[in-house]
């Protein structure tokens, strides 16, 4: 029987999407190893398991039409290889290959060993749920990775999805495979990356419309200030990206002047400019919906307060200069 050779990812479920599908009949199966309707089989191992690294990086086992498991092999332990990334106490990521053992696998190869669900014709939802490829090993220490059982959905069986979650798994083997610098935005509060939502606002038709501003801000929290950049191939895109560019927390002067600044700023003008950079504020607790201001381009106030319609106010020299400085 074929024996699928394995890059092996860590386990859990792709985020569920919005629409719903048809699950539909079952594709036929695509061997003569199997009978109509009936999946294949793993009665024996393949060679010796010799760890992740030299058995498992580098090829593909996501696939839904692998053999399944049958008692002519007998696991006594399942072992997931994957790539954790954990970040530094410095801000560094860390990327290492991992392999992971687990010898209580009772649940597990009952789950593996269970039919599939005849599939059903209502809606299912259309996301897609994967377990981990994991490899099972026997006695002898010969090796499988064998498919799941499927629900009436097509999704591997709630029985194999809760074994995997409860496999106490031990570290047996783990090397640093790459380092990468911290991200500019590390320790600021700032996340590395922001939309300009003005640009989105004011060309997908949106409720934003022109309008005088007031500070959505509460005297006694925080507004952090976070600075992005566009690129030129990002802007007038659909959701034009932002990269980091610097963060400041605004002091009590810095607050008075934004306030100012902000209840005098009159009604955006018309323009279709896009912004090189913006300025994000916030509450620091993060809390409501942030402000923001193009620092260049048609340098527009941007300001949805809760429950209330969109307003777009124009920015003067004074709060722009402070905001590009970064809050100095």
């Amino acid at each position: 029987m074929r024996v699928a050779r394995a890059l092996i990812a860590g386990f859990g479920t792709a985020a569920a999407l919005a629409a719903l599908t048809a699950c539909g009949p079952p594709p036929p199966p695509t061997t003569a190893e199997a009978p109509l309707g009936a999946p294949r089989t793993l009665a024996s191992g393949g060679p010796a398991w010799r760890g992740c690294i030299a058995d498992q990086m580098g090829a593909d086992v996501v696939s839904t039409d692998k053999p399944r498991l049958d008692t002519g092999f007998v696991p006594v332990a399942a072992v997931i290889c994957d790539q954790p990334i954990r970040t530094l106490a410095d801000g560094r990521e860390e990327t290492s290959a991992r392999e992971r053992r687990a010898d209580d696998v009772a649940a597990l190869v009952a789950g593996l060993r269970l039919p599939d669900v005849p599939r059903t014709d209502d809606p299912c939802f259309a996301n897609h749920i994967s377990e981990p490829p994991v490899v099972l090993l026997d006695a002898q220490g010969r090796w499988v990775s064998p498919g799941s059982p499927r629900d009436a959905c097509g999704q591997p069986r709630a029985e194999v999805l809760r074994a995997y979650e409860a496999l106490k798994l031990t570290v047996v083997f783990s090397r640093v495979l790459a380092t990468r610098p911290a991200p500019r935005s590390f320790g600021t509060d700032c996340t590395e990356s922001w939309a300009d939502m003005v640009w989105v606002m004011t060309t997908q038709g949106s409720n934003a419309r022109p309008g005088r501003v007031t500070s959505p801000f509460p005297a006694d929290i925080g507004v952090r200030l976070c600075v992005y950049r566009v690129s030129a191939a990002e802007q007038r895109t659909g959701k034009p990206r932002g990269d980091f560019e610097s963060a400041a927390l605004l002091d009590g002067r810095q607050r008075a002047q934004l306030d100012r600044a902000l209840a005098a700023a009159p009604p955006a003008v018309a323009c279709s400019g896009a912004a090189g950079r913006f300025a994000l504020l916030r509450r620091a607790d993060d809390r409501d919906e942030p402000v923001y201001v193009e620092l260049d381009g048609c340098r527009r106030i941007m300001v949805a307060p809760a429950n209330r319609s969109t307003k777009l106010a124009q920015a003067d020299a004074g709060l722009i200069a402070l905001l590009a400085r970064g809050g100095e």
